[in-house]
């Protein structure tokens, strides 16, 4: 049987979590969930900016309710047609809980540290 791991809690790996999501894991050398918990929160920061269209500074990110009428022209084919994206309040909604889901498991993860566990060597 080969052990890995310390099976201790983590402090140092938990507040680097608090600061970004996927950096206590990174520290654990846990980098494919590093990454994925990275990735998970820039698409959440993602769907939040593009959803509090037009930003012109940053309070304009916390603005709820229906933010302008307005479509932004994403793509113009030739026959004419135009690709229009429209902010949908209720997506940037759904952004801020996919953020807050991301940020609280990596923290909660980078507490619980590297897991004692036992492989069987066969």
């Amino acid at each position: 049987m080969v052990e890995i791991g310390t099976g201790k809690h983590s402090p140092i790996a938990m507040l680097l979590s608090v600061i970004c999501p996927g950096l206590g894991q990174l520290y654990l050398l846990k980098i494919r969930k590093a990454f994925i918990l990275f990735l998970a929160a820039a698409m959440a920061v993602f769907i939040i900016y593009i959803n509090s269209m037009p930003v012109y500074n940053f309070s304009d990110l916390w603005r709820w309710g229906a933010t302008t009428e307005k479509s932004y022209l994403i793509w113009q084919f030739k026959n004419g047609n135009q690709l229009k994206f429209s902010p949908i309040w209720y997506f940037k909604l759904s952004g801020y809980i996919q953020l807050l889901g991301t940020w609280l498991y990596g923290v909660i993860d980078g507490w619980k540290g590297l897991q004692l566990y036992k492989r069987r060597k066969g």
